[in-house]
């Protein structure tokens, strides 16, 4: 039987974290993104709201559902609200990935299991690191990152980040994001190629 393989893809800012994942798909992964979950939730999950809107308060919300642009303002301005939504948040994220995986390794011959998790090895859930198989690093100089991600609180959102050079001799994989979007396509691709094989 095919061992599905539980990849998690990582990277700091604007480092082209979901191009990674979209070609992981394109090559035949099963994906998800742990900020389409947190989405799903705040619509889907009447628990989460009511704690998140307690924690956050009514001004998160726009049309009456929870905007994530505004929840971002507030959290990367303040470290310990970010803390007390990730501890809210976090644990429904993990349970949400360990069914799908479960549904997609019983019901397919798909090679890999893949998840986007921006904050992998920032998050307090030291669970979610511990059900992954191993860890791709997306890396992408500063200066490119903020061309990239051109918005004024770029600085405060990277410094959510553990600094690059901590991460990679964490991480099992690297992927280097400095060129094309072809470049990187072909790097995934070599990547995907040898994840299948491992």
């Amino acid at each position: 039987m095919l061992k599905l393989k539980k990849i998690a893809v990582t990277g700091s800012v604007a480092s082209g974290k979901s191009s990674v994942v979209s070609f992981l798909r394109d090559f035949g992964a099963f994906t998800l993104e742990c900020d389409q979950i947190v989405h799903d939730l705040f619509i889907s999950n009447p628990s989460i709201q009511q704690q998140v809107i307690a924690l956050l308060g009514k001004k998160i919300l726009v049309n009456g559902l929870i905007s994530q642009e505004k929840i971002a303002t507030i959290v990367f301005e303040n470290p310990q609200k970010l803390g007390e939504l990730e501890r809210i948040v976090h644990p429904f994220v993990l349970k949400e990935i360990l069914s799908v995986y479960y549904h997609i390794k019983k019901s397919s011959q798909i090679p890999l299991f893949v998840v986007e998790v921006p904050l992998f090895f920032e998050s307090p859930l030291q669970a979610l690191r511990e059900f992954f198989d191993y860890c791709v690093l997306v890396i992408l100089e500063e200066k490119l990152a903020k061309k990239r991600f051109p918005k004024s609180d770029f600085a405060k959102r990277q410094k959510r980040f553990l600094p690059c050079r901590e991460k990679e001799q964490q991480a099992d994989f690297l992927i280097e994001n400095n060129g094309s979007k072809e470049h990187l396509k072909l790097r995934t691709h070599q990547l995907y190629e040898k994840l299948i094989k491992l």
